[in-house]
């Protein structure tokens, strides 16, 4: 039910998914069948460590007749690698959608090591020098 209240609270025109399976994740298929009378389009991204990649590229068409590049990142210590390495050129539409599985300060936990590290690059300075919009 918090879906449903953030999107018209917010007056949401899409909600990004960032889910491990998928648009096979049962939970993402029961969530967008709960809610049809928000009737917002759901874009799905994958969990990237079964793709064997840091990040996810995926260009959108939306019902309108617009598009856009959905980008998720693994959010560890190689993220701004990706955006300053040629992922942003390669997203090439004008509309750019960048999300990450992790908050942003809260990158390279892992399950034995339960301590946080601040990312090092300004993930902000990066965006603005490559036309991302974040907030």
């Amino acid at each position: 039910m918090k879906v449903e209240k953030v999107v018209k609270i917010c007056r949401a025109e899409f909600v990004v998914d960032i889910s491990e399976l998928g648009e096979k994740d049962p939970l993402m298929q029961n969530a967008t069948r709960s809610f049809e009378s928000l009737k917002v389009p759901w874009y799905t991204t994958t969990a990237l460590d079964r793709q064997g990649s840091d990040y996810f590229l995926k260009r959108v068409k939306t019902p309108h007749g617009a598009a856009f590049d959905l980008i998720a990142l693994n959010t560890g210590s190689l993220q701004a690698k990706y955006l300053t390495n040629g992922l942003v050129e390669k997203a090439r539409l004008k509309w750019r959608i960048v999300v990450g599985f992790h908050p942003m300060e809260a990158c390279n936990t892992t399950i034995e090591q339960n301590e946080t590290k601040q990312v090092p690059v300004s993930l902000y300075t990066i965006f603005q020098k490559h036309g991302v919009a974040s907030g």
